[in-house]
């Protein structure tokens, strides 16, 4: 995986996917707007699948919820990543929680047995 940094839109650390679609590290301030517009397009949609759904109200809301997710990645307890699609927030993804390296040597060694 590579990180980069990407100067043209304004500094969003991202792993390019392909020509269309990056996993970008949240701005929360920039990114909340645009996908707070998601929520809001389809709530009645998200509410039946996502209980978060409902208490997001505001694009504040987002924010705030993007603010967390950024403490809960510096922390290495999670990863919420944007989805960009054409240089626009297109949704996110969530990774939830990462095994211990040692499991993941040790997978890979019984494998190779």
């Amino acid at each position: 995986m590579i990180l980069i940094v990407n100067t043209e839109e304004k500094c969003i650390f991202s792993y390019v996917v392909d020509g269309e679609l990056q996993l970008a590290i949240p701005r929360p301030a920039l990114d909340a707007g645009p996908l707070y517009a998601l929520i809001a397009a389809d709530r009645a949609t998200f509410e039946r699948y996502l209980p978060w759904v409902k208490d997001t109200q505001t694009a504040a809301d987002e924010q705030a919820a993007l603010t967390l997710f950024n403490q809960h990645f510096g922390a290495r307890t999670s990863a919420n990543l944007v989805l960009v699609v054409a240089g626009q927030p297109a949704g996110m993804i969530s990774f939830n929680g990462f095994h211990d390296e040692n499991v993941w040597s040790k997978l890979k060694s019984e494998w190779a047995d």
